[in-house]
């Protein structure tokens, strides 16, 4: 999703396997969509579409809606020359597949192509108006969107900021800066990079003597307190983890205040950008070091990308805005022509234009674009079987993506065992033991559950323990209350005779002290079985058995006492006592 990726300034690329119209049955509908579909910038017909979006624009009007009408569509501003290098390159791979008879042979791949004006939320409804397929992108580097379990079917052609953190962190190291500041794009590109980049510097002895967030719209007093705490700092390198964006509008303030005289540590999405040196025209970034994206060459290229009468062809009125400024130039129709500006024709070419469209600095980028439609093109060819030909009428699972493993994943309720002697990719899954769960894939232990909780039959949650008891109603349960009820009324009869006749000789006889006790305490034995019985509760449960334990040592207590007596007495009676 655009919101968790760069930015869409990054051009954020989202390649979505679709299936054409031919495909669908004849159903009727259980959803309808509300409003207007948004209509692609580029578009083609294919046996299969390919969905992009890039921003062709990097800002918008900002309107204030009155929820009494239907909002008007959005307008967007300030022309963006990123956006359709990342179309053409993506258009270049296409071409390049399609001509291919050795890659996918005999299909043809189609696109939609979309402008999201650098809007996350344009970005996010163009996105789920495609399809739920697998998302390709080329520049969305955060770590975060490494979570499988939030973003199953992301993909990306560049590496994650994991490493890039570590490394620029290791960088400054290096260099022996221990006391820096840092400042980061306030988004999830900026603040996981810093995060991380934080985590290791800590690590390595080096302390941030500041570090603040910002973003391009940001208001003016944010950013003017942003480069107050820059000149009132002691420490003389600063790590910029920020988008090209950013950086341009935070490099104009910096110009405005001359803060020159600082070292520049930037991360890859600026460092290497030549229209940010091309800006910096009072040299406020000069001597930056950083990480950049490795240099690639694809052969034809530059040369498909700066052929751009195929765009003039473009019925879409926003390719007469792109030429315009490209050319600068203005057609005769165009409400915003100017007298003294120089007249479109339709048939300029590039020869001796020099922008940031003609700059190629970006190849890097522009080669992991061509590197996910290459991906795609290849998954297809799987899927579809091709081999001279291909079987075109497979029915899709916009979520297929072929697996080349060594072990299958570990569902929830298992953990990780390596094998013995093979790689770390290669593992079994044991099942967690009772009291134990897992509830994340690929675990590699099981956690033991609270002692009033025990693990489900799946072993990936744990739930509260039943209580098993023996219910009054239950035919063993009935049968012991009354067997207990029934020895509590005898002994209770015995003890009422044994009192009636207490004076007796044979009662006197039989000790009747220990005789009461005996009973008192079998009387105690019979009902304490009762506790046993019924749905325990907490005095049940403490109960039950310290209960029975003083009362049955009681009732054993009396029996042996009775028991000296009468061997006293026959002592007694022996000639030589």
């Amino acid at each position: 999703m655009t919101s968790t990726h760069r930015g869409p300034e990054k051009g954020c690329l989202l390649l979505q396997l679709l299936l054409v119209a031919f495909f669908s049955q004849a159903e009727e509908l259980v959803c309808r969509q509300r409003g207007e579909a948004d209509r692609p910038q580029l578009s083609k017909d294919g046996d299969f579409m390919l969905g992009g979006i890039f921003s062709f624009h990097s800002s918008w009007i900002n309107r204030q809606d009155s929820y009494t009408q239907k909002p008007l569509p959005l307008e967007c501003t300030s022309l963006n020359f990123r956006g359709f290098q990342y179309s053409q390159a993506m258009l270049f791979a296409i071409e390049e597949i399609n001509n291919s008879t050795e890659l996918l042979p005999g299909i043809s791949l189609g696109y939609k192509i979309y402008d999201v004006c650098g809007s996350i939320a344009r970005g996010v409804r163009v996105t789920l108006s495609l399809a739920n397929g697998n998302e390709i992108s080329h520049f969305a580097t955060c770590a975060c969107l490494s979570d499988k379990t939030k973003y199953p079917s992301f993909l990306r052609t560049i590496p994650s900021d994991y490493y890039q953190s570590r490394a620029l962190a290791q960088l400054v190291w290096h260099f022996g800066w221990t006391w820096v500041g840092a400042i980061r794009t306030n988004d999830d590109y900026g603040n996981n990079g810093m995060a991380i980049f934080t985590e290791t510097a800590q690590h390595l002895g080096i302390c941030l003597e500041y570090s603040v967030a910002f973003f391009r719209t940001d208001p003016p007093e944010k950013i003017q307190k942003i480069i107050s705490m820059i000149k009132a700092s002691t420490s003389k390198v600063i790590v910029a983890f920020l988008s090209h964006m950013d950086m341009d509008v935070l490099i104009h303030e910096l110009s405005d205040h001359n803060l020159t005289g600082y070292q520049w540590v930037g991360s890859e999405s600026w460092i290497f950008d030549s229209q940010i040196a091309v800006m910096d025209i009072n040299h406020i970034l000069d001597g930056a070091v950083g990480l950049s994206i490795p240099k690639a060459h694809v052969s034809g290229m530059r040369e498909f990308m700066l052929d751009v009468k195929p765009l003039n062809s473009s019925s879409n009125e926003m390719f007469s805005e792109f030429w315009e400024t490209l050319f600068n130039c203005k057609f005769k129709q165009s409400k915003t022509s100017a007298r003294n500006q120089r007249e479109c024709t339709g048939h300029e070419d590039l020869t001796g234009v020099q922008n940031s469209f003609t700059d190629m600095s970006l190849m890097p980028i522009f080669n992991n674009v061509y590197k996910g439609v290459y991906a795609v093109a290849h998954a297809l060819h799987n899927i579809l079987s091709c081999n001279k030909t291909c079987n075109n009428v497979v029915q899709l699972d916009p979520l297929t993506v072929p697996l080349s493993v060594c072990s299958e994943k570990c569902p929830p309720g298992t953990r990780k065992v390596l094998q013995k002697g093979k790689p770390v990719c290669c593992y079994d899954c044991l099942r967690c033991a009772e009291g134990e769960m897992s509830n994340i894939t690929d675990s590699i232990t099981c956690v033991r559950c609270h002692p009033e909780f025990w693990s489900n039959e799946r072993r990936d949650a744990c739930v509260k323990k039943e209580a098993e008891f023996l219910s009054y109603e239950e035919v063993m349960g009935a049968l012991l209350t009354a067997a207990s009820l029934s020895g509590t009324c005898i002994t209770a009869v015995v003890a009422f005779i044994f009192f009636r006749y207490r004076k007796t000789p044979i009662v006197r006889a039989n000790n009747s002290e220990l005789s009461f006790l005996l009973l008192f305490s079998l009387t105690l034995c019979f009902l304490c079985s009762l506790t046993f019985i019924g749905r325990p509760s907490e005095w049940s449960c403490m109960l039950r058995h310290t209960a029975f334990g003083i009362t049955f040592v009681l009732c054993i207590s009396c029996v042996l006492g009775k028991t000296i007596v009468v061997l006293m007495a026959f002592r007694a009676t022996l000639p030589e006592f």
